[in-house]
């Protein structure tokens, strides 16, 4: 018998009257806020399968000059995240070191639905708990604009990935583990390069998650190393 999947919703509905605004989450009292806007057209995307609803997440880095134009880049390749955090909320292109002052902050872009599956990791990396099917298939993709290069990432990027963090695992208790594109595809993906992920998962109340050794290499491609 297929399960019913169940339907889950990070913006509120637009307004009856006048002009729609961007999505805006409200998080519990004391905490930082931030927009979440949801992009014109979502990127590829399809059914994660039957019943499957995400329970991990992976963090990620753009390896792009802006949000804007990596999901141009990702419209154009068929690949794909659920979120993209972008430097500042002008999606600036750089970013000096250290972070300027006066930035203001990112506002993050919600390219797909939360309840289906993004192109956005094709480790095949067996997912954790026995799981069956994909990494990609059981997890929520969130990408941090960075060209990679030695950049920092700016305090607005890390404040909004930790508040996002917490609302996913508040709007959905069935996420309980994180890990990185690195993490669980090394031989070939070193993001988010410096980013100091399983600290700020921890800080989440969120498990860190690390496939073995022989997981990786069951995994890995012939001829990486």
């Amino acid at each position: 018998m297929a399960v019913r999947k169940k339907k889950i919703s990070l913006a509120p509905p637009p307004p009856e009257e006048g002009p729609a605004a961007p999505a805006v989450l409200q998080p519990p009292t004391n905490q930082p806020s931030f927009q979440i806007a949801k992009i014109p057209t979502p990127l590829r995307s399809e059914p994660r399968g039957d019943g499957i609803m995400p329970t991990g997440i992976i963090i990620h880095a753009t390896a792009g000059a802006s949000a804007a134009s990596s999901i141009d880049w990702l419209r154009k390749t068929q690949a794909s995240y659920h979120f993209i955090i972008p430097r500042d909320g002008e999606d600036s292109k750089k970013t000096l070191d250290p972070t300027p002052a006066g930035l203001t902050p990112p506002i993050i872009q919600y390219c797909v639905p939360v309840t289906e599956m993004a192109f956005h990791c094709s480790s095949r990396v067996a997912p954790p708990n026995g799981l069956k099917g994909s990494l990609a298939q059981h997890c929520i993709g969130i990408s941090l604009a960075n060209l990679q290069n030695g950049e920092h990432y700016t305090d607005g990027q890390i404040d909004a990935l930790i508040w996002l963090l917490k609302e996913i695992k508040r709007r959905m208790p069935e996420i309980t583990w994180v890990t990185s594109h690195a993490i669980v595809q090394p031989w070939n993906r070193i993001d988010p390069r410096k980013l100091p992920c399983k600290t700020i998962v921890e800080m989440c109340g969120l498990e860190w998650w690390e496939p073995t050794r022989a997981a990786i290499q069951i995994a890995k491609p012939k001829g990486e190393h």
